[in-house]
């Protein structure tokens, strides 16, 4: 297969697994002439009158790359709780095809249980990092294509709630999120430390600053560093423009 075909045995994929068109659909080009592009799709699920709507944001090309855990490939997929409007998620999908882009084309094999920092996160407000992780951790992970395309769930974070994960297995971590309260899918959650950090005390922080707790700050700088020069490789300027507004400028002295 090339990468087209791939592209389109995901997509098809996807609406045999949701069984429904895509409500919206984008397309994310490549900076290599040579590479097709990234298919994302945007399933709204509204069924349920009584709970907010759940939109599926799905990537369809990625699958083109062969993992040592995926053999058929795997496609990226993050959903959204709340009333948003497809279009109004549109950056949310331009920044899951640039991942998959990147994701597609870098040495590393990126595999269930990483955690990435990639910067602000259009939509999630405050997060700034993703965990990939198996979706479902079953069945429901795979789409019944020949071959089959497993599916990685992208789970944004505050950075705070990331330096927990980070030092777990997957399952351990998908059990801290469970233990805490943390709901992925919500925009609008606080962080699981938004209190305790407030609140925290000079000691308190001191404690946090072990060799142990070091080790995994500089281990996630690393990879913060690995995956900005894929994503800025793959999507030159994109992210810049959901950093905050810098005020270097309006300070006294600069």
């Amino acid at each position: 297969m090339n990468q087209k075909e791939d592209t389109e045995r995901a997509r098809q994929g996807f609406l045999t697994w949701i069984d429904d068109e895509p409500d919206r659909e984008l397309e994310i080009p490549s900076n290599q002439p040579q590479e097709a592009p990234i298919q994302v799709l945007f399933f709204v699920d509204d069924e349920d009158e009584e709970a907010p709507p759940t939109t599926y944001i799905a990537t369809a090309g990625l699958c083109s790359r062969t993992f040592g855990w995926a053999p058929g490939g795997a496609e990226l997929l993050l959903c959204v709780t709340g009333d948003y409007k497809p279009e109004e998620l549109e950056p949310l999908g331009q920044l899951l095809g640039h991942l998959a882009l990147a994701l597609r084309s870098v040495e590393h094999e990126p595999v269930p249980g990483l955690v990435l920092e990639v910067g602000p996160i259009p939509i999630f407000e405050g997060m700034t990092c993703l965990l990939l992780a198996s979706w479902d951790q079953g069945e429901g992970g795979l789409l019944e294509t020949d071959p089959p395309v497993r599916l990685l769930s992208v789970n944004p974070l505050y950075e705070e709630e990331a330096m927990e994960v980070v030092k777990l297995s997957e399952e351990e971590a998908l059990a801290w999120f469970d233990e805490h309260g943390v709901d992925v899918d919500d925009p609008l959650r606080d962080s699981v430390f938004a209190s305790e950090f407030a609140a925290a005390s000079e000691q308190t922080l001191a404690a946090l600053n072990t060799q142990s707790s070091f080790e995994i700050a500089a281990a996630m700088q690393r990879m913060s560093g690995s995956m900005a020069s894929w994503l800025s490789a793959a999507a030159p300027g994109f992210f810049e423009q959901f950093a905050p507004p810098g005020d270097d400028e309006s300070k006294p002295g600069r």
